[in-house]
């Protein structure tokens, strides 16, 4: 007895001298010395990007914590947690039906394509916990378009083209696949991802209130588009005072397309509105346009702060934007991004990190094709401790 003893004093002294950085679980809930999450009991299914879940397929859930300073995740009795699960899809209404379900036992079921939020709470205390997004029936999204397991795709919402009256759906979507050699992008999860699902994935179809517009007067489909969704093309939307949903036509409202026997024509025809066969070789548009990539951000520095620290670059004139990705990892598993979508900026202060903790930070430049993110390659790292 008194040797056992010993051990456990032992192990306690250990962990409380310990002070190597571990990063919490994502919307994770600390408590004392654990973080509170959720995962799939079976965390082979759990992946950062690749995380989908087919429409009426199943997933085990479980509430699960980290020990600080312990890369190890434990599983608790789910049974002590209340289970509940939310559209979180911009594109559909409070009205519209449930995307998903979770049972009492934490099993989620798929019921429509969306995304959904996922919560736990603990029935003893009411500590509330929180999961990833997951994607119902849909593995990524970017730009107003979805990407579909069977290799299609569809346009969620039409590019306006910085109000223009001519728009062109896009014919196709196109994941390009990573050089393991030059790779250089947010951590091994994306590469993963981009690995798995790199190719090109034709626009089969245009999803409901894709164009809601008074402005755009003619939009050009591409042939490769079989399904038009209600209200999709030559529309605007209103609220009247009973906050109800109305729909009226934009006058004058012509679809453009390759072939007279197409859904363009069909949903044309339809709803009133005109059709104009252009008679010539379809018009190529793609959602991931060639642009030149701009050059790495220079003069890089990390500043700490109380909970927070300031990151600085040099300007790039050539680029649109930047991106701060960030992590308490070296290899940036579980990093998270910081969008900075102005040019002349080159300070931002990033708040609620945790005391006395390591962080990694690079800084990388973006610009645009068309409505797409063109990324250059990232900035050497910084590492810095937080106070």
């Amino acid at each position: 007895m008194k040797q056992k003893r010993k051990v456990s004093v032992l192990i306690a002294l250990m962990l409380m001298l310990t002070v190597f950085a571990v990063p919490s679980m994502a919307f994770g809930a600390e408590e004392d010395y654990y973080d509170y999450g959720i995962s799939p009991v079976n965390s082979a299914e759990w992946n950062q990007y690749d995380y989908y879940l087919a429409i009426g397929k199943t997933l085990d859930l479980n509430a699960t914590f980290n020990i600080i300073n312990d890369d190890t995740n434990e599983q608790v009795n789910k049974s002590e947690w209340t289970w509940k699960v939310e559209n979180s899809d911009s594109y559909l209404d409070e009205t519209d039906a449930p995307i998903a379900t979770v049972d009492a036992n934490g099993i989620l079921t798929g019921k429509t394509e969306g995304k959904v939020s996922i919560t736990a709470q603990r029935k003893s205390d009411g500590k509330t916990t929180y999961g990833e997004y997951l994607k119902i029936g849909y593995i990524y999204e970017s730009d107003g378009v979805r990407v579909y397991p069977d290799r299609t795709a569809k346009v969620m919402r039409v590019d306006q083209q910085n109000g223009s009256a001519t728009c062109a759906v896009p014919t196709q979507y196109i994941i390009e696949k990573p050089d393991a050699q030059s790779y250089d992008g947010p951590g091994q999860n994306w590469y993963d991802f981009l690995n798995k699902w790199h190719g090109t994935y034709p626009v089969k179809s245009i999803a409901k209130d894709a164009l809601l517009s008074g402005i755009v007067k003619k939009v050009i489909v591409p042939d490769s588009v079989t399904s038009i969704g209600a209200y999709a093309l030559g529309y605007d939307r209103y609220y009247n005072s009973r906050n109800d949903k109305l729909y009226t036509k934009v006058k004058g409202f012509t679809i453009y397309g390759s072939s007279n026997n197409t859904a363009a024509s069909r949903y044309a025809k339809a709803n009133g509105f005109t059709y104009k066969n252009m008679d010539a070789k379809q018009v190529t548009v793609t959602a991931t346009p060639k642009v030149t990539k701009p050059k790495k951000v220079a003069n890089v520095k990390a500043k700490a702060g109380k909970k927070q620290m300031t990151v600085t670059w040099k300007r790039n004139k050539n680029a649109k934007g930047y991106q701060i990705t960030y992590s308490q990892k070296k290899n940036f598993k579980k990093a998270k991004n910081v969008a900075i979508t102005k040019n002349k900026t080159t300070k931002k202060v990033i708040k609620k990190l945790k005391s006395d903790k390591k962080y990694y930070v690079k800084v990388r430049a973006y610009k645009k094709a068309g409505n797409k993110k063109v990324y250059g390659a990232y900035s050497k790292v910084k590492t810095v401790k937080i106070k």
